[in-house]
């Protein structure tokens, strides 16, 4: 279409309006969620240095990714537990579900052991030499006794996910087998991390530590004697 401006001439071009000439949003831009930061534990207590020297690649990479999100629950359950120590009522209950909770995966561990040992009494002859890199190391610092109590927790499934890993890599045992049991080892894992934070989500981090005495009767529901059953 052709208009005339006094002695000059210009050509508009029509209008169109689709959805290609609309701009583009860059990926990662606009609406877009927010990149999850991965969850950093920031130590502020006193402790002692223990490093896992992991046997499986498994329990490694899971230690690298979520490692600080672990050792924030096992100080959760290490706080509560020293916040407790005047209430007889709230330390029984507490006492009761982790007792609980720690036999549940001492079973899960047994039966993943039993697995572990069924397959290489099927398909292993010869031991297997595998080479395990001396930078197969987390460091955890312990600041409670009961850290222990999870870090042997943590040991056993690497140790048994690791028999799985060495046949994997020898050729005994297909992929399939190999992804189902490190599946299996690490639901053991966050299972166990899952609850800690579930159980201890009554009290959130407060200026002073993790709990104060305003949280005991949120944490007396949480610890029930229903959820003390379930968890």
């Amino acid at each position: 279409m052709t208009t005339q401006v006094g002695s000059e001439s210009k050509t508009r071009k029509p209008r169109t309006r689709n959805k290609n000439s609309e701009p583009k949003q860059e990926k990662g831009k606009g609406n877009s969620e927010p990149v999850r930061k991965p969850f950093i534990f920031e130590q502020t207590r006193k402790a002692l240095p223990y490093d896992i020297l992991a046997k499986s690649n498994t329990v490694l990479d899971y230690l690298n990714r979520n490692g600080g999100r672990a050792v924030g629950a096992f100080q959760r359950i290490a706080a509560l537990n020293q916040l407790t120590q005047r209430n007889n009522d709230i330390r029984t209950r507490l006492t009761e579900w982790l007792n609980c909770r720690l036999t549940l995966s001492q079973e899960e561990v047994a039966a993943f052991e039993a697995k572990a040992i069924s397959f290489k009494a099927d398909v292993v002859i010869e031991p297997i030499s595998v080479v395990v890199p001396e930078t197969f190391t987390y460091r955890i610092d312990v600041t409670h006794p009961i850290f222990w109590r999870f870090i042997g927790i943590f040991e056993a499934v690497d140790r048994n996910i690791a028999e799985f890993e060495n046949m994997w890599i020898a050729g005994l045992i297909d992929d399939e087998s190999m992804i189902q049991s490190r599946n299996d080892s690490l639901t053991i894992i966050t299972d166990l991390v899952a609850s800690i934070y579930q159980i201890t989500n009554a009290s959130r981090d407060r200026e002073g530590g993790l709990y104060d005495t305003n949280d005991y009767k949120a944490i007396m529901t949480a610890l029930s004697a229903k959820s003390v059953m379930d968890k």
